[in-house]
């Protein structure tokens, strides 16, 4: 089926929560089917699926391609460390800079042992091994702890290897954090700053706004969320994945800017690709997180020919070839 139409299919479901829980069951049936394939077959028929396109994983050329071979040949196990919400953490000490850690209040193998009389009034809890399961304390006082147990328990026996055969999560021994609430003191909303590496160099940056819902969950393309990529140097560029984008007129290059491409850079110095997911608010830059596959390695660039020119980027000569 065409992509635009699916997309508008998936967006008349989302008006209302029945609907989108039907189509989420639909999508979910659909799942089980492509999780009795091998990775190639996997790979290339989930892919077809979402795109309409052939995903080529004996000659990869685009950014998309060589995303799914490095899934597949690149096992170094400092990608599962850096993919571990929690052990990340390490990482960035190691890499000296833990000055742009944000303040953790807890960490946790069970949901039971979260102690609200331990925390403060405001705080965030999320799982270290998957993505979306966040959810966001503003008052203590009305929390409803149990309602939040019972989302964190099904994230921390969720692996999120098998939604797109991601190996960096399949072996994150699971937990739950509680962090600091970022929040700008100017009003404004908390910008994400996603800095695309290659081989140790940024050369891309997507600007998210609206990335979080006020309950702390993931935004939708559905939602009041907006992206506007810029190159090295924060010229805008004219890209899109699907999403509705700003002015560019109406940004201005963050304070800091290069001393966030620095830092952005010191992280990736490892990989041949990662996003370092960075924030910049009242005179701080914070970590976020690293993203060695963005969007799973399935994009629907506007040109599509940026799949190429991104994909000209990864060298994939020195990646540390397994199966």
């Amino acid at each position: 089926m065409n992509y635009k139409l699916k997309k508008k299919i998936k967006g008349i479901f989302y008006h209302s929560e029945f609907t989108k829980n039907i189509y989420i069951l639909a999508g979910k049936i659909k799942k089980k089917k492509f999780d009795q394939m091998n990775d190639v077959e996997f790979a290339k028929c989930i892919y077809k699926d979402r795109t309409g396109v052939d995903l080529n994983l004996e000659n990869p050329r685009t950014f998309d391609e060589k995303l799914w071979w490095l899934k597949y040949h690149n096992k170094d196990p400092l990608l599962t460390k850096c993919t571990d919400k929690y052990l990340v953490r390490d990482y960035v000490r190691e890499c000296g800079l833990s000055s742009i850690l944000s303040n953790v209040y807890g960490a946790w193998d069970s949901v039971d042992d979260i102690n609200l009389e331990y925390l403060p009034n405001r705080f965030f809890l999320k799982t270290n091994n998957g993505s979306g399961c966040n959810i966001l304390c503003n008052d203590k006082s009305t929390f409803d702890l149990n309602n939040a147990r019972k989302v964190l328990r099904k994230g921390l026996v969720t692996n999120y290897f098998y939604v797109l055969r991601e190996y960096n999560y399949k072996d994150i021994h699971p937990k739950v954090l509680c962090e600091e609430v970022l929040t700008p003191s100017d009003g404004e909303p908390l910008i994400d700053y996603k800095i695309y590496c290659f081989n140790g160099k940024a050369k891309l940056i997507l600007r998210a706004e609206g990335t979080a819902l006020k309950d702390g969950s993931h935004a939708t393309e559905f939602d009041n969320y907006f992206e506007n990529y810029f190159d090295e140097n924060f010229t805008p560029v004219q890209l899109t994945d699907g999403y509705k984008q700003l002015p560019p007129g109406h940004i201005r290059m963050p304070k800091q800017f290069d001393l966030m491409k620095f830092y952005a850079e010191v992280l990736a110095k490892p990989f041949p690709f990662v996003r370092v997911d960075l924030y910049n608010f009242d005179s701080r830059i914070v970590f976020g997180e690293l993203t060695f596959y963005c969007a799973g390695g399935i994009h629907h660039f506007k040109p599509a020919d940026y799949n190429i020119k991104l994909g000209n980027l990864i060298d994939l000569s020195h990646v540390n070839y397994k199966r």
